[in-house]
């Protein structure tokens, strides 16, 4: 059985680009070593006294922010902080952990289906619902052909807003006829490797403090997200990263409406 755990980024209205990442683990062989590789980084990197459900969040390890603020002596250069990002990449990278994507350009989406007067806010749940849906598809791509006796279940960040959205849409790609209702009759089902056969269960929700390859998922979705902004990123985590999700090139573009420009 494999997890696919999934978190997002780019989500402020102000981001124009919004990404959903995350990592394939296999649940018997690779989970309980993620929680210990992670457990042992809180313990290198973190006071005893403020480990008690501590998280590594990407966003403020790259940024200087939060709990990782570049005021404080420990966290005043970048290069140590880098340092965190790195061993939390290592993780993926020595575990071979696949890595999945969807992203869209926000101001590019929902063109002749989406007005001015549908707001960001259902902009942004589309978006990101659908960026959760080309997820979806790659890791059954990927379950298939790499491990075609196996099922995954979903793991997303909790609180999302599209929870709801999300749920859905993996009942709709699970199902032809719900597909059909929705409008999916004219795609390319076999091309895009609908309907979903080995995605099973709903999508679950999980705080990262609870289910551990979270962190990993969003590093994956900070790293991602900032790649495809052409903004600067930690270069050798994102080296790790990219080369896990570079899996996806043996096969056409199949997410379901993404037009994905890789980095270089």
């Amino acid at each position: 059985m494999r997890l696919v755990y999934l978190d997002e980024a780019g989500t402020d209205y102000k981001a124009p680009v919004l990404a959903v990442a995350g990592v394939l683990v296999h649940g018997d062989l690779e989970w309980p070593e993620i929680d210990r590789r992670v457990c042992a980084l809180i313990d290198k990197f973190i006071p005893e006294a403020d480990r008690s459900e501590f998280i590594f969040h990407a966003k403020d390890i790259f940024h200087g922010s939060g709990y990782f603020d570049r005021r404080k002596p420990q966290w005043d250069h970048l290069d140590k902080r880098i340092l965190v990002l790195n061993e939390l990449a290592d993780i993926i990278d020595d575990l071979h952990l696949p890595i999945v994507l969807g992203h869209y350009v926000k101001d590019k989406f929902g063109a002749g289906v989406l007005t001015a007067e549908d707001g960001p806010k259902k902009r942004g749940l589309m978006i990101h619902g659908s960026a959760a849906m080309d997820c979806l598809v790659w890791a059954d791509k990927w379950l298939a052909e790499y491990a075609p006796s196996e099922l995954a279940t979903v793991v997303h960040e909790g609180g999302a807003a599209t929870s709801a959205l999300i749920k859905r849409a993996v009942r709709v790609l699970r199902h032809p006829g719900l597909m059909t209702k929705a409008g999916m009759s004219g795609m390319d089902q076999q091309e895009l490797s609908l309907p979903l056969k080995r995605i099973i269960d709903t999508v679950h929700f999980a705080d990262k403090a609870d289910a551990r390859p979270l962190q990993l998922a969003d590093l994956c979705a900070f790293v991602l997200g900032r790649a495809l902004k052409d903004m600067p990123i930690p270069s050798r985590a994102f080296r790790i990263i990219w080369k896990h999700l570079k899996w996806r090139q043996r096969f056409k573009a199949i997410a379901p409406a993404s037009s994905e420009r890789h980095p270089s």
